[in-house]
């Protein structure tokens, strides 16, 4: 009992020092997860937009002008076309009913079935590719249920007319028939769209998360969750406000898990705030009709879970780095691992023109490494794996934490044994940065870079990671 009140009672001390800064932090999630939600669901829109052009203007139109334009007049007439379908995106505002998706969602099925998709593989994060490939052709077979008897009964007819050279007029007469049975509306450069009708194909109620996931939004996530352990665990290192924790009549072990509870309470507020924000976004949006509020708060679950490993890991090199830039550079070789060297290996070696896996069958075989599970598909075992693991060896670096010298913060590694190690893994990343930039960005010759890189490099980081950093 004891404890828990001392942990509360650091945490409050915390709250106090950070709370702008804090304020400042919830902030960003919030906008961040507004602004990204938005642009997705712009994108969706404009493929929406797309399907009810081409219905009622589209698809007419660029029969017209295929069949009547010169050489000549066909670009023009095209590019007109475009601008005007450019226009009605722009300014459409309409909400996407519910017949409107079960209509747009035949017109995919049948799409997929007739092989009118290009066959490029799908990037997802929650959903097994090959339950999710919303863009190969491979096993079309099974959208056939979706069709009309007169859909399956013209099938014939459809591949015979894709046999008939483009451009004749039996082409164009043929394509004009097909048109009205198989109306080709779906924007097929949209994949935010085909990702949004694949995902919502069999589902009762609608769902959101694979279509609105996206790298970039990804590392923005992460980059913001980062910040979560950086500030609480190595904010504070040589500052009076350090010092003052340390002055504390409380073991060092408590300050720790305070550190780690701040850290997930944190966490889990701008989770919420997260979803909160992305509902304000969507209930706006065209999917306001039709949106569900679980659907809403699953679009972040899994950012979120492997935040969970971020935040571990934040706790886990605090425990041994002394100042808040070498938390955050650490993070790259825990993430990677063996990646990392294998990466500096790579660079170096494509620098003196040898390419050590042009065919990848070694890197093929190399389990996936964590930084992969923020990225991609991954089964849910192995992520529970991954947290277990950090959290055992968080657990462990509580003790480690405890031997903290307060003077020796501010610089790299608190923890002398670990300084070596540090500054080798350090050394191995800064060596081939530097090499590269100096080979590609000022384009100096290899064996002069390499010369510099090797006279410089190793000496300077030596010398920073036994400096200072004071705030």
């Amino acid at each position: 009992m004891k404890m828990c009140k001392d942990i509360l009672k650091i945490i409050r001390i915390y709250l106090k020092q950070y709370s702008i800064m804090l304020i400042v932090l919830l902030i960003a999630f919030s906008t961040f997860a507004a602004t990204t939600t938005n642009k997705q669901l712009n994108e969706l829109k404009n493929g929406v937009a797309a399907y009810d052009f081409q219905l009622t203007t589209g698809i007419a139109k660029e029969l017209e002008i295929r069949k009547g334009a010169s050489n000549d007049e066909l670009n023009q007439k095209t590019h007109e076309l475009y601008k005007l379908k450019e226009e009605y995106q722009k300014n459409y505002k309409e909400k996407l009913s519910k017949e409107k998706l079960d209509e747009m969602k035949h017109s995919y099925a049948v799409g997929v079935y007739l092989h009118n998709f290009p066959s490029t593989a799908l990037w997802t994060f929650y959903t097994n590719n090959e339950d999710l490939n919303v863009l190969t052709g491979g096993g079309s077979e099974k959208y056939k249920q979706y069709l009309t008897e007169e859909e399956l009964n013209n099938v014939p007819k459809y591949k015979e007319w894709s046999r008939i050279q483009p451009g004749s007029k039996e082409y164009f007469d043929k394509q004009e028939e097909l048109d009205k049975l198989y109306p080709p509306a779906l924007d097929i450069s949209n994949t935010k769209t085909l990702t949004f009708l694949k995902e919502n194909l069999e589902a009762s109620k609608v769902k959101l998360k694979e279509t609105l996931f996206n790298e970039g939004t990804n590392i923005g996530y992460y980059i913001l969750i980062t910040l979560i352990p950086l500030l609480i665990f190595g904010d504070e290192y040589h500052t009076n406000f350090g010092k003052f924790v340390a002055s504390l009549p409380y073991e060092k072990e408590k300050v720790y898990f305070a550190k780690v509870i701040l850290s997930f309470l944190i966490l889990i507020v701008t989770y919420i705030l997260t979803g909160l924000a992305n509902i304000a976004v969507i209930s706006n949006s065209l999917l306001g009709e039709i949106y569900n509020v679980p659907a809403v708060l699953e679009i972040n679950n899994k950012i979120y879970i492997l935040g969970i490993g971020l935040v571990l890991l934040g706790a886990i090199l605090s425990s041994f780095c002394g100042n808040i830039l070498s938390i955050g550079v650490m993070y790259i070789p825990a993430l990677t691992l063996i990646y990392y060297p294998l990466g500096v290996w790579v660079v170096i070696g494509k620098l003196f023109v040898v390419d050590y896996f042009s065919n990848e069958p070694f890197l093929d075989n190399i389990p996936r490494m964590p930084i992969f599970y923020y990225f991609g598909y991954t089964p849910w075992k192995n992520i529970i794996i991954y947290l277990v693991i950090l959290t055992i060896i968080m657990l462990l670096a509580s003790k480690v934490y405890k031997k903290h010298n307060v003077e020796k913060e501010g610089e790299f590694f608190i923890i002398e044994r670990v300084s070596l190690v540090g500054y080798l893994i350090l050394l191995m990343g800064v060596f081939a940065s530097t090499l590269l930039i100096l080979v590609n960005i000022f384009g100096i010759n290899q064996i002069v870079a390499l010369a510099l890189t090797i006279l410089l490099v190793p000496a300077v980081l030596w010398k920073l990671v036994r400096t200072k950093i004071r705030i």
